[in-house]
């Protein structure tokens, strides 16, 4: 799954050197399903084309439902003590910028964007993150595409 980049609406695949029928528009808007393997080094070359802002591998659901990372990681801290420890493990794991303090009225948690443009390095940060002595829970958000029986429960899915 890849976004594109700012300004990029469309998305040719033969611009990514891929046939035509390896990309298949999301229903959310900048967002396109592309028929490739679960491959880091190629996730990265597609990002180098500069047509793309974000690629990230995808998952099935139970359902058969598509997920896939975004680049936010949703962290919530069980000690405020250890704010500044934590936030600078992300800075060493290359970084993210936090959008939200107490996220959703949550005390202790924040909404963070990674650095990272690869939805593969964001699900591995907020592991690393998860694992931290101070850290109640760091999980990445996750998109569920669902089917037209699925609703999403969140008021605010098509601003993704």
């Amino acid at each position: 799954m890849v976004q594109t980049a700012e300004g990029v609406s469309e998305l040719d695949a033969r611009l990514l050197g891929l046939p035509p029928t390896a990309i298949e528009a999301h229903a959310l808007a900048g967002w396109f399903m592309v028929e490739v393997a679960n491959d880091a080094e190629f996730r990265a070359r597609l990002l180098e084309s500069g047509l793309l802002h974000f690629a990230t591998p995808v998952f099935h659901d139970d359902l058969g439902g598509l997920l896939f990372p975004t680049r936010n990681i949703i962290l919530a801290l069980d000690d405020p003590e250890a704010e500044a420890e934590v936030f600078e493990h992300l800075r060493a794991l290359g970084g993210g910028r936090v959008l939200a303090r107490n996220w959703e009225n949550l005390n202790g948690a924040f909404l963070i964007e990674a650095q990272s443009r690869d939805g593969g390095r964001v699900l591995e940060m907020a592991a690393e993150l998860s694992a931290l002595e101070g850290v109640r829970f760091a999980e990445p958000d996750l998109c569920f595409s669902g089917s037209k029986l699925h609703h999403p429960n969140d008021a605010r899915f098509f601003e993704m």
